[in-house]
């Protein structure tokens, strides 16, 4: 029964996580490959633990703890917190579980048989994050800047620093002046001060204050590094019944059910203080074969399976952050900052899928003196139901104002030896007094005779397609030491609709 997504079916991509445990068997097929195999150039193929008239089982669990690692090279290079005095980034947690237990064994001796397995996962990561904020004296609308010199941060390469690695100003040789701190606000007449909504206040203030003035401008701008919590968990669990009508006729039963869940796995938390979106992974594989030998040299196999593939990806709003997010009335929207790193992520939206695969097949093995013949065919009904919802949530990009009339900053070239800071300190501006340039919002319709387009509306889309293969296999024993394989296979792929 494949395994392969149905929806993102490249390389060896599948939903479905098949523990060590369950499998008795595998081989790796490549090219040149067998009629009744085909669908691409190699094929992994897996055999699954059955019971027997004895019982047996196993109970294990793989255990990886960050005790045992060192820390990174990068992560000590960062060194202590300027004000809490510890060190910025620890070690990187990595804390992994993988245990489960499994058994099988007879319901009816020599007749019916069970196999039952359960495995989970547990991850817990830390992981050392960056992101841009603002200074303190930045945040309340006060730009510093060397005159005659560009500012740049303590890590900087290309010009020279203007802040040493705890956030001091430090005089460049380029500089013709000592360290200017002037405010942006009074001069520019559409933009006289602080964002009067208080919204890019709010926002800003989501953020802690810099303790890694290796990245932004170092003056006005620096990172905050902290370390960001992740977690991957998944829950397996499989039972297979195998059934002897007769010596000649035997019935198989799976059923694989899984379900994943993870947080920071989409659209991470930028800072410690917002929130994180989540995604989760509830899937199932069932099949069913029936095997018949009509004689010690016809072998006939009938198979029928369903693979259901499901993913959800749900955005930090949905998740916890409805409750930060800026409104007009009742209506959410998320912004777009100029000089830092956005304090709600906006990288992505709400989307998920459901790709299943209904799977019908039969082959006849029949040898025949020095030929082994194998005949048969597949029938697939393919699909997937996908909804995405790309910037159905409204982004307000702070930035001059892009509609007709729309007004750059004023006045803030005229400040004297500003220079090259010029920019920056523009777009500072727009941060601090929540200049919106543009906003952005995409209108779907849910259909019908007369569409509307309509706030709110994700975006759905369904595909199906049937596919055929039939194919015609023989290998002939010309000699001992020669095989000739020959073989003939169609392959039809319906048009998508």
């Amino acid at each position: 029964i494949n395994i392969q997504d149905a929806r993102i079916n490249i390389g060896i991509s599948s939903p479905i996580s098949t523990s060590v445990d369950r499998i008795e068997e595998f081989r790796i097929v490549t090219s040149p490959i067998d009629a009744e195999l085909g669908r691409g150039s190699g094929q992994i193929q897996m055999i699954t633990r059955s019971g027997s008239n004895e019982i047996h089982g196993s109970l294990w669990n793989y255990h990886r703890n960050t005790v045992l690692n060192a820390n990174t090279w990068f992560n000590n290079q960062r060194g202590l917190d300027p004000g809490a005095g510890q060190p910025i980034s620890p070690r990187d947690i990595l804390i992994r579980n993988q245990f489960g237990a499994r058994g099988g064994g007879p319901l009816i001796k020599n007749r019916t048989f069970f196999h039952l397995l359960y495995e989970g996962q547990r991850i817990r990561q830390k992981t050392a994050v960056t992101n841009t904020v603002y200074t303190a004296t930045a945040r309340q609308g006060i730009f510093q800047f060397f005159p005659g010199a560009e500012n740049a941060n303590a890590n900087s390469t290309t010009l020279p620093p203007t802040v040493d690695l705890q956030g001091n100003p430090v005089q460049p040789s380029t500089a013709t002046g000592p360290l200017q701190q002037v405010s942006l606000f009074g001069r520019d007449p559409f933009r006289p001060g602080p964002d009067r909504s208080g919204v890019a206040k709010r926002l800003i203030d989501l953020a802690p204050l810099p303790n890694n003035f290796r990245f932004g401008d170092g003056l006005n701008t620096a990172g905050y590094t902290w370390s960001r919590r992740s977690t991957n968990d998944s829950n397996l669990f499989n039972v297979k019944i195998d059934h002897n009508f007769t010596a000649a006729h035997r019935l198989t039963f799976s059923y694989n059910w899984e379900d994943g869940f993870g947080e920071n796995l989409f659209m991470a938390q930028p800072l410690p203080n917002s929130p994180g979106g989540t995604r989760e992974q509830p899937d199932s594989l069932t099949s069913l074969t029936f095997t018949s030998t009509f004689s010690p040299t016809l072998l006939n196999e009938v198979r029928v399976g369903a693979l259901r593939s499901r993913y959800r990806f749900y955005a930090p709003w949905e998740v916890s952050g409805a409750d930060l997010q800026p409104k007009v009335g009742n209506d959410p929207y998320l912004v777009a900052f100029n000089r830092i790193s956005d304090p709600l992520n906006r990288d992505n939206d709400p989307q998920g899928r459901l790709s299943p695969v209904y799977q019908y097949s039969d082959k006849v093995t029949w040898l025949r003196g020095k030929h082994a013949t194998k005949l048969g065919g597949e029938v697939r009904f393919v699909s997937t139901n996908g909804f995405n919802s790309f910037d159905v949530m409204p982004r307000a990009f702070l930035s001059t104002a892009a509609i007709p009339g729309g007004q750059p900053a004023q006045n803030i070239g005229t400040i004297p030896g500003i220079g090259r800071n010029q920019g920056p300190a523009e777009l500072t501006l727009y941060d601090l007094s929540g200049s919106v340039g543009r906003v952005v919002q995409a209108l779907n319709s849910p259909g019908g005779a007369n569409p509307t387009f309509l706030p709110g509306e994700g975006k759905v889309r369904t595909w199906r397609q049937r596919e055929l293969t039939v194919y015609f296999q023989d290998d002939y024993k010309v000699t001992p030491s020669l095989t000739l394989n020959l073989g003939l296979r169609y392959e039809w792929f319906g048009v998508p609709w």
